[in-house]
């Protein structure tokens, strides 16, 4: 369970980390630390600097590979490794010549804290050239599909960061240990890549200059990714924006509240859906059909057997846990978190199929019903926000999610050749069984009531995930299946 294990531990010290360096450093202090990263590549605005290219770096990997294409798997890597350098080397000299108008006008950072500031942009000028390399030399691990080496570096990044931010900032080094710590954990996770991915890169030489047509043909696929991640970002930002013009401030906290809670959801399905990139490169260029069509109704039933009992408590506990967790004054949007949830459950229909289509050079049709779902979701939600406020909005969310997985799935019909039957068999029927009993636990729970509130929502989600796993396990799983779930989440090879 390394993928879950990880990303679990990221969470975990996102958030024990906040409060104690708000505590240690200051309000002030972390603020600017925030400011920080907020241009960063982990965790800002830099993430742009992706382009694409990574993820066209792991499908033509895993393809070359395949095709044993020796000399095109090289040239692809050296093109993604020398534009990630000319793109970030170009930030770095911006930021680091740009760094005074930042902390002094833009910031508007308190006096005592503008050379520290200035100092930690200098640092992070520094990091996003090492991160640029790290990303290319992990999207080759991942294009080799060892993910066990990926998910282990990103744990050790996690760990180095901590441990050195936690030594450091006991030794009062404050905001310069935080990034030091952060250009450390980054300087030996580019390191870590770098010798791994060369043990797999044949005759690979890291400072090898790229073939002109490599660097077209990742450009060209980059682009396409590109304008479809710009689709995303656009559809995900649409909703805060229309209900920020049309509404109040106090209508988006809500919304944004709504959107954290649907995210337990999404990343559940992304431990999924992120690993499917590879092989469906690897079998395309294998023309490896029932290959595809096997992964896309597998990753699909997986990708929902994660999030299913995530929304199920959010759904019947919404009260509860908005109660607990922001306040009771929140307990009025409860239905709208409901409401809400629905398109979280089409996003799991469609999100393993979306990244198998890129994979198996099917971009273009992810791009066009990309067009069509985001200018659905911005008519419905332009026509319903004036009478409805943000019930509008959601309802645009909703349904445009919903007309999505329609088209989605006649093209993994169309291009898998699968039958509607299929869908029921092989995802439907199975999850019939587990859901139905982990709602029965919630009834009967139910009917013995009293006790305190919180606690019996407590015994009650617990009751329900315990029996939701059990029968997965006994009903919807075969044998061989679990066996391969326990390779696919432990990162071996099979």
């Amino acid at each position: 369970m390394l993928a879950a294990g990880v990303t679990g531990t990221t969470v975990l010290v996102n958030l024990l980390l906040t409060p104690f360096l708000i505590r240690t450093l200051g309000a002030e202090a972390y603020g600017v630390w925030a400011l920080v990263l907020s241009i960063s590549v982990a965790q800002g605005i830099l993430g742009f600097l992706d382009l694409g290219i990574l993820s066209s770096v792991v499908k033509l990997v895993a393809q070359y590979r395949a095709q044993e294409n020796i000399r095109a798997l090289n040239g692809i890597v050296s093109a993604a490794l020398f534009l990630f350098l000319f793109i970030s080397s170009a930030i770095a000299i911006l930021l680091v010549f740009a760094r005074g108008r930042l902390v002094e006008d833009l910031f508007r950072i308190p006096n005592e804290l503008v050379a520290i500031a200035s100092l930690l942009l200098v640092m992070l000028a520094i990091q996003v050239v090492v991160d640029a390399i790290r990303m290319v030399m992990t999207s080759v691990l991942q294009g080799f599909q060892e993910f066990v080496l990926f998910k282990s570096f990103l744990l050790l990044h996690t760990l180095l960061y901590v441990g050195a931010l936690m030594v450091l900032v006991y030794f009062g080094y404050g905001l310069y240990g935080l990034g030091i710590a952060s250009l450390f954990a980054s300087v030996v996770h580019a390191g870590c890549a770098i010798l791994a991915a060369r043990h797999f890169l044949e005759g690979w030489r890291l400072w090898a200059l790229p073939a002109l047509p490599d660097v077209r043909g990742l450009v060209k696929l980059s682009s396409i990714i590109l304008f479809i991640r710009i689709q995303g970002a656009i559809f995900r930002g649409m909703d805060r924006i229309l209900l920020g013009v049309f509404t109040s401030a106090v209508v988006v906290t809500q919304y944004d509240i709504m959107a954290k809670l649907a995210g337990l959801g999404v990343m559940c399905i992304t431990i999924v859906s992120g690993l499917v990139f590879a092989p469906a490169s690897e079998s395309k260029a294998n023309d490896n059909l029932s290959g595809l069509r096997s992964l896309c109704l597998n990753s699909t039933k997986y990708s929902l057997i994660l999030c299913l009992p995530v929304l199920l408590v959010l759904f019947l506990f919404a009260e509860e846990i908005l109660s607990l967790w922001v306040g009771d004054e929140y307990r009025i949007i409860a239905n709208l978190v409901r409401l809400f949830l629905f398109h979280i459950l089409f996003v799991a229909i469609i999100a393993s199929g979306q990244n198998i289509l890129i994979g198996a050079d099917h971009s273009r049709e992810v791009a066009i019903i990309s067009i069509i779902t985001t200018a659905l979701n911005l008519a419905i939600s332009l026509l319903l926000i004036g009478p409805y406020g943000m019930l509008g909005v959601i309802l645009g969310t909703v349904i445009s999610f919903s007309v999505a997985s329609v088209l989605y799935w006649r093209e993994f019909a169309r291009i898998f050749s699968l039958k509607l039957r299929d869908l029921w068999s092989a995802i439907v029927r199975p999850l019939g069984p587990p859901l139905a009993g982990a709602y029965m636990t919630h009834w009967l729970l139910g009917l013995l009531g009293g006790g305190h509130q919180n606690l019996h929502f407590a015994i009650t989600s617990m009751g329900i995930l315990l029996v939701y796993g059990i029968l997965t396990l006994w009903l919807t799983l075969s044998a061989s299946e679990i066996k391969q779930l326990r390779v696919a989440f432990s990162f071996r090879k099979a």
